[in-house]
């Protein structure tokens, strides 16, 4: 299989890196991905109902604000800290056929696939079944496998296997090419992870896998829509969505001008979600990305004032259609290709207006001034990964200056002779909470500083281990005091959003 996978990829990309690729219908790679996002007629082949819900078209205002901005020639502005918008993928489910058990020589024919996920196929964790299968693999901290069982087969008895990623897998994804790449400049090492997903989405379809769900987010980091604004546009359904005839009866009790079924939800660390559609085929959620983050003690979220996330969620057979045009998207040589088609997917599925019509003119009114400005902005960028939280070494040691020494020093106030042990048993409590992804912080510093980084996080806790020997246990008092008593002010001040 790998043999033929190559010759396979080598014929599709030996025009390249001309200025197109000739597709095997004899048209240009460009022209192929422009049309099928551009008007939706050429779709993927797909399984299920509703096939390709929700996927841009230039008949609607919105995707024809977007598709003008796109044909303006826009710069190619690197990501840089004053950036203001971003685009990524956020979550990736894909359904194989075959049997997968990594514990068997059969494994062979599947290792080139799990490499692509820049994992090593060698180094997995077995565990129990989940979501109706028997069997499941661990990959890293954010990558899992969930493989065999009766109730799991295709329509022709064959066994199924599903990998999925999750938003800190895609994020794992991204960390560790930055880290194989090292200390290069941004643009080449942004490059390299644009290129991982690439080889990533083509072994995908190489192997025929058929996407069961994925998330292509659009973030907000300044502001271009007001929220406030935003929420009680929202709340007052002054938009128009072509999600509009999904699963009305998640409504029921919605009257003749209220078709677009919305679910909107609030918490008390100022989280804010909407959500339009149904998992059957397209969502669109809407929420204050900061607010969850830093519902999740993320440091690095403080430093955003402002966090907003637009993110489109395919399902079943809009999946299976999404994930093949944007794989066609990746591999187009234009460099904003990828940016299109994710920032066309939000424009095609909600048009955020400036007054609220009667519904059958809602259609015809116009575009609200700053959404159609953040489509257009948003459409500029050119560079797909997340942009993470401003989370370092040096954040975070800042942030312990700034923050937590005081506190630190009044706890230990109060118990003098224990001074040494309390900051000793924080310690210990950090250590049980780190994760793979804190590990690539703390590598990326190493890195900057020439030294030897993490092998994974493992190695990190050995090395933790052997360097603090063990750790002396304070009192009883201080331990209900640090455990208890923080616990309830942790569930006092924080409310998890749902992501």
């Amino acid at each position: 299989m790998e043999d033929e996978n190559k010759v396979q990829r080598d014929s599709r990309c030996e025009n390249q890196p001309g200025a197109a690729t000739e597709t095997c219908e004899g048209e240009t790679r460009r022209e192929a991905v422009q049309g099928q996002v551009a008007d939706g007629s050429r779709l993927a082949e797909t399984e299920g109902p509703g096939s390709g819900a929700a996927l841009p078209k230039n008949d609607e205002s919105p995707a024809a604000v977007a598709d003008a901005t796109l044909q303006a020639g826009v710069s190619n502005t690197p990501l840089t800290s004053l950036q203001k918008t971003n685009v990524c993928i956020d979550y990736l489910k894909v359904r194989f056929d075959g049997v997968f058990r990594a514990e068997r020589p059969s494994y062979k024919d599947w290792k080139e696939l799990i490499k692509a996920f820049k994992v090593d196929p060698d180094k997995f964790v077995a565990d129990k079944g989940m979501s109706g299968y028997e069997r499941s693999y661990r990959y890293g901290e954010s990558m899992l496998v969930m493989a065999g069982g009766e109730f799991t087969k295709n329509a022709s008895g064959q066994e199924t296997f599903v990998i999925e990623l999750k938003g800190s897998g895609c994020r794992q994804l991204e960390d560790l090419v930055r880290l194989e790449v090292g200390l290069k400049p941004k643009e080449q090492v942004e490059q390299a992870v644009h290129d991982a997903w690439r080889d990533l989405l083509l072994t995908i379809r190489d192997y025929e896998g058929k996407c069961t769900r994925i998330d292509i987010p659009t973030d907000d980091f300044s502001a271009l829509v007001p929220f406030n604004e935003l929420q009680v546009k929202i709340r007052e359904k002054c938009f128009s969505s072509r999600l509009r005839a999904m699963d009305i009866d998640e409504n029921p009790n919605a009257g003749e001008d209220e078709d677009i079924p919305v679910s909107i939800r609030t918490s008390r660390n100022k989280g804010w979600t909407a959500t339009i559609g149904t998992r059957k085929e397209c969502q669109l959620c809407i929420y204050n990305k900061a607010a969850e983050r830093r519902s999740k003690g993320d440091i690095g979220a403080f430093n955003f004032k402002s966090w907003i996330r637009y993110e489109v969620r395919y399902y079943h057979g809009s999946a299976i259609t999404a994930l093949g045009l944007l794989t066609e998207a990746y591999e187009d040589p234009d460099p904003l290709a990828v940016t299109r088609f994710i920032v066309g997917c939000l424009a095609s599925i909600i048009d955020v207006k400036e007054k609220k019509r009667s519904k059958a003119n809602m259609n015809a009114a116009d575009t609200w001034g700053p959404w159609a400005n953040f489509v257009r902005e948003a459409a500029e960028v050119n560079i797909v990964a997340a942009k993470r939280p401003q989370s370092t070494i040096e954040s975070h040691a800042r942030w312990l200056d700034e923050d937590v020494s005081k506190c630190l020093a009044k706890v230990c106030g109060a118990f003098p002779d224990d001074a040494i042990s309390i900051v000793l048993y924080i310690l210990k409590k950090g250590l049980a909470k780190i994760e793979m992804e804190d590990v690539f912080v703390i590598n990326a510093y190493l890195a900057a500083k020439g030294r030897t980084p993490y092998e994974d996080l493992k190695d990190f806790n050995n090395t933790m281990s052997e360097a603090l020997g063990t750790l002396p246990e304070p009192s009883e008092e201080i331990i209900k005091l640090i455990d208890t008593e923080v616990a309830k002010l942790g569930a006092a001040k924080y409310v998890d959003e749902e992501e």
